[in-house]
């Protein structure tokens, strides 16, 4: 054994016997004032720490006196005045061990000697290493050249200067040519606690978990600014691995792996970690440059704190791979650095990717999550299906006059690949244009993005519209969705699809507050309440009831039967049919006219049920339900030869309410009319005539999401008409075969909703009815003289004119729409039945008729009586 290697050996010797047997301080004591104040050599020894027993510390601290810094510098060889203490640990643990220094633990390489060991098996326990000195815990090669004066006067404390300058290898577990860390039992934990660099070199550590708590860089795969040596690797391989750094938490100048392709870490954290509030120096994640590659495989990765970019320079590189994690990190490749990233769906990634503009590798895919808040640079980008790329609006949105787009090509060659699937969310989305991609050679995407969080604009009437020109500049552009699109997503027509599509467009113009007490906040709360809708097709329906109001409860429809009550009843008054006027007068015989005047005056009352499916509108099919009631009550006037004539009065209210349908509109009214009416009858023929006018006021309200329009719409109606019968008599049978032609006009009045929101400017309707059809009656005289008088009526009325009409829907934001509507079926069936009893001057009479078209159906029951002069 050489002189060296003994001293080393003795020196040793004595401080394990202080450590062992307790003689020598407590742990964490300062030993200078009871150890030699100068090393002139080295220490060294070759027995293996205590491998069983109690639990092991080992604490060392270590002084080197030079009282100047020119007594440091004149010195001979201040390196080997003290190169540390060396270590050689174990080949294998066969406890946990804690190893405490302030020299960090390295060993020395000269050429006579090399320590013992060069591979150390945890053995399934735990070693830690905790450094508080000033250079490297965990080292395996290299040589610090940069020691100045400046350094030396600010270590150390008391005078005293501390080793910071190391050959060789890893005191505890390290040989040229690196270190080997392992781990055969499995369940063998490494943790390494330095208040400077923890992991210094080349080697290969293997371990279950992995635990670094650093000051300064936590791992270093080579001092700065040396060359890169061929074969001088770094490999480290954990199931769970830890990094807290106030400095660069992976500084690589040589080659470092961090798990493999096929051995991916299973957890891998980086924290860099503030002090007093403030991050690191460096605060880099990742830093690679000098050629290095640094390649990361983690089934998990999460990064946080780093204030600075993960940066790639000088021919480095950096290939990460993760399938879930969250990192806040950027990345910049500098210079003719490469980054090539690879996230998995589970990651969750905020920050930014900067690509040199001459770059021409790299390339990130990515089918987890990007949260990116600034532009960023790339060679090459592929958004996978399922991945989701989270840009912030107010960045890149044209009107707010940006010209930066979120993702810029690098290079000449750049390109973008956008899959089916993937998505693109928008913070705070609204009605705008976005610049989303620009200088890419070429991007490839049959739809580009799916835009995922349309929903955040509550906003279900919206779409996100691509743009890209000739210069490859792809812009997103959140527009009201078109037209048609509405209409089949709503179920509307192709018009009402066109209102929506220019409601929304105006209501995002208008900077108008919904709860604001005017036209337009209504229809902008209309537009909201629509837009919020989870079920489209409510929505539409919505729609068409504010476009359609009163006609939605069939306003128009409801005019024509008011004035068809007074009509009605005068025809039959004085047809052959009607009353007993071709019959006795009560107990006085047959005859063809009543006997007297003639003169009379009656009163009926009638109850109608209305009932209307799916009656065509270009703002969606109408469907209602209604029911009045009223009194008609008329005066026949004194017979002149073959004419009479009279006149009629009516009055009467009822309501109407929509049915089928989310949105109910519901309309009460009431109405009056009056009309003349005569005939000129002849023994068998009969030919009768009217003219009537009628008025209805309506109130109508319409519940569309929550949201209430009213109005009160007001409409005339004019009639005139005529019917010419035949009377065919066997007996007391008569039958009257008739036909006739009736002209109404029916004129809504222009109204516009109590808000001001909607307006309604209505066209006069002018139908034409035509009925062909025939009565038939039985006059039966009772001995007790009542006249009793059974009949049925059957005929088929066309309807044509302006069975169909148009009216236009204005809002207060002043886009126009015409709407077209049908007011009855061009056609129906009409069956009656009733009976009469006369007796003297009185008639009494009941009846029932049904009216059936295609659409709707109408029943009225009617009570009767007369008195006759």
């Amino acid at each position: 054994m050489s002189k060296k290697i003994l001293k080393r050996s003795l020196a040793l010797g004595a401080l394990m016997a202080f450590v062992i047997t307790g003689s020598a301080m407590a742990a964490g004591e300062d030993f200078r004032n009871d150890y030699p104040t100068k090393y002139t050599g080295d220490v060294m020894s070759e027995t293996p720490y205590v491998t069983s027993g109690g639990a092991t510390i080992i604490e060392v601290i270590h002084k080197d006196e030079f009282k100047s810094w020119d007594d440091f510098k004149n010195n001979s060889n201040p390196l080997n005045n003290f190169e540390g203490s060396y270590y050689p640990g174990t080949e294998k643990l066969e406890q946990d061990i804690t190893l405490t220094s302030n020299v960090g633990f390295v060993g020395y390489n000269d050429s006579s000697s090399n320590p013992s060991y060069n591979n150390t098996d945890l053995n399934g326990n735990k070693l830690v290493i905790d450094y508080t000195g000033v250079h490297y815990a965990l080292e395996s090669s290299g040589k610090y050249s940069n020691f100045s004066k400046e350094f030396y006067e600010n270590m150390g404390y008391n005078g005293y200067v501390y080793k910071h300058i190391y050959e060789g290898l890893n005191a505890v577990v390290l040989d040229l040519p690196g270190f080997n860390i392992f781990d055969s039992k499995g369940g063998g934990d490494l943790e390494i606690n330095s208040s400077n660099v923890a992991i210094l070199g080349y080697g290969k550590i293997d371990v279950d978990e992995l635990k670094i708590t650093s000051d300064g860089n936590a791992i270093q795969s080579e001092l700065e600014g040396a060359s890169p040596e061929i074969g001088h690797k770094m490999e480290i391989y954990a199931n769970s691995m830890e990094i807290n750094t106030k400095g660069n938490a992976i500084q690589v100048y040589n080659d470092l792996d961090i798990g493999s392709a096929d051995k991916c870490v299973g957890n891998l954290v980086i924290k860099v970690i503030e002090e007093d509030g403030v991050a690191g120096t460096y605060a880099r994640a990742m830093r690679v440059t000098g050629g290095a590659a640094l390649n990361i495989y983690a089934d998990a990765l999460n990064i946080s704190g780093a204030t600075g970019s993960s940066k790639v320079s000088d021919n480095g590189a950096l290939t990460l791979s993760a399938n879930s994690g969250n990192v806040v990190n950027d990345f910049e490749a500098a210079s003719t650095g490469t980054i090539n990233v690879s996230f998995g769906s589970g990651v969750n990634w905020t920050g930014k990717y900067i690509t040199d503009t001459n770059a021409t590798k790299g390339a990130l895919d990515l089918s987890g999550t990007w949260n990116l808040t600034e532009a960023s640079s790339l060679t090459n980008a592929t958004f996978n299906a399922g991945s989701t790329l989270v840009i912030e609006g107010k960045t890149f949105d044209v009107n707010e006059d940006s010209t930066v787009y979120a993702l810029n090509g690098a290079g000449d060659k750049a390109i973008l690949t956008v899959e089916n699937g993937a998505k693109l969310n928008v913070t705070g989305i609204k009605e705008t244009t976005y610049n989303v991609a620009t200088g890419f050679a070429e991007i490839k995407g049959e739809n580009y993005w799916t835009v995922g969080n349309m929903a955040d604009l509550n906003n279900n009437l919206m779409e996100g519209k691509w743009l890209q020109d000739e210069d490859k500049n792809l812009q997103l552009q959140i527009v009201a969705k078109e037209a048609d699109t509405l209409a089949t997503e709503m179920g509307v027509s192709q018009s009402t699809g066109e209102t929506i599509n220019q409601l929304i467009k105006d209501a995002n113009k208008s900077g108008v507050d919904e709860n604001e007490s005017t036209p337009e906040g209504k229809l902008v709360g209309l537009a909201n309440a629509m837009a919020k809708s989870d079920n489209p097709v409510v929505a539409g329906k919505a729609m068409e009831a504010v476009q359609k109001m009163a006609e939605a409860g069939g306003n128009s429809a409801t005019a024509a039967k008011v004035v068809t009550n007074v009509t009605g009843v005068t025809n039959q008054r004085l047809s052959f049919s009607g009353g007993n006027a071709g019959g006795n007068k009560g107990g006085h015989g047959v005859g063809l006219l009543e006997e007297g005047s003639g003169a009379a005056v009656w009163a009926q009352y009638v109850h109608g049920k209305d009932s209307v499916e799916d009656m065509p509108s270009t703002a969606g099919a109408s469907s209602y339900e209604g029911q009045y009631n009223g009194i008609v009550m008329g005066v026949d006037f004194k017979k002149v030869g073959k004419f009479q004539s009279g006149i009629a009065f009516n009055y009467g209210e009822g309501d109407t309410n929509s049915v089928g349908t989310s949105s109910p509109t519901r309309s009460d009214y009431d109405f009056w009319g009056v009309g003349y009416y005569g005939n000129i009858r002849n023994a068998d023929s009969n030919v009768i005539f009217d003219i009537g006018y009628a008025k209805t006021d309506s109130d109508v309200t319409s519940d569309v999401l929550g949201q209430t329009f009213e109005a009160s719409p007001e409409t005339t109606t004019w009639t005139a008409g005529v019917k010419v019968e035949k009377l065919y008599q066997n007996n007391n049978v008569q039958i009257v075969p008739y036909t006739g032609l009736r002209y109404m006009s029916i004129d809504a009045d222009d109204y516009t909703t109590k808000c001001g929101a909607t307006s309604y400017n209505m066209q006069r309707q002018d139908i034409w009815m035509l009925p062909v059809g025939v009565s038939i009656k039985q006059e039966i005289v009772n001995k007790n003289g009542w006249v009793v008088t059974p009949k049925v009526d059957l005929s088929y009325i066309w309807a044509f004119g302006d069975t169909d009409s148009e009216m236009e829907f204005a809002t207060a934001f002043d886009s126009k729409t015409n709407i077209g509507y049908d007011v009855m079926d061009d056609g129906s069936w009409m069956g009656l039945v009733g009976v009469e009893a006369a007796m003297d001057d009185w008639t009494f009479g009941v009846s029932y008729s049904y009216q059936k078209g295609d659409h709707s159906e109408s029943k009225k029951w009617y009570v009767d009586a007369k008195y006759s002069f």
